[in-house]
């Protein structure tokens, strides 16, 4: 990510004001409408959340997200490079940086590029 950006990230019970570049696997991040994740993540709290995929998957119908649960279909990661277009929530965050979808997405075009 070439700009600074900052998210709200619930650390030992307490709500931080961090950088994503001082996002750690673990933490929990708060989502809302217009934001553009920046990490990959499972959604842990969900109050009428859309996420716009389209970068990554091409589809430009935006898919609603919810919590996981054991047996269910419904769609609970949130993937960087995407963008909420609608409603709140939480994240807890499985992977950063370089390991994230979207780097590795990058990384392999570049290395088709080569």
């Amino acid at each position: 990510m070439a700009k600074r950006k900052n998210v709200n990230v619930i650390r030992s019970g307490k709500v931080n004001h961090m950088s994503v570049y001082e996002l750690l696997v673990g933490d929990v991040v708060q989502v809302e409408t217009g934001e553009i994740i920046s990490v990959d993540g499972i959604v842990i709290e969900a109050n009428r959340l859309s996420v716009d995929e389209s970068s990554m998957t091409g589809e430009t119908n935006s898919v609603k997200k919810d919590i996981y649960e054991k047996g269910s279909n419904k769609n609970c990661f949130l993937v960087s490079g995407t963008m909420v277009v609608e409603g709140t929530g939480k994240m807890l965050v499985l992977t950063v940086g370089v390991n994230t979808f979207e780097n590795k997405l990058k990384m392999t075009l570049q290395k088709d590029d080569d």
